[in-house]
């Protein structure tokens, strides 16, 4: 997760008026890290925001390899929100 805070801080936007907005991806990884999809599964109602959002997520593999006691695939949901005043995306929790 380092690499995706990592990235959130490349990604600048000017989001408009508003208290920011929040949303969802979903991506998988294979056993060496290596990314094998990213879509958005919760729309932040902002296209340019949703490209962005997948653009860290991008950005940011490959990824740690899995360790051998989970599973050769991991799916994850990650929530997402943008706020105004930081013009960056931030990986919710983060």
């Amino acid at each position: 997760m380092a690499r995706l805070e990592a990235e959130r801080r490349n990604v600048r936007l000017h989001t408009g008026g508003g208290a920011g907005a929040q949303g969802t991806v979903f991506f998988r990884i294979e056993r060496s890290g290596r990314l094998l999809e990213a879509s958005v599964a919760q729309s932040t109602g902002r296209r340019a925001l949703d490209r962005a959002a997948l653009t860290v997520v991008r950005c940011a593999a490959p990824y740690s390899a899995i360790p051998e006691a989970l599973p050769d695939e991991l799916a994850i949901t990650l929530p997402v929100e943008f706020l105004v005043g930081d013009h960056s995306a931030m990986v919710a929790g983060q």
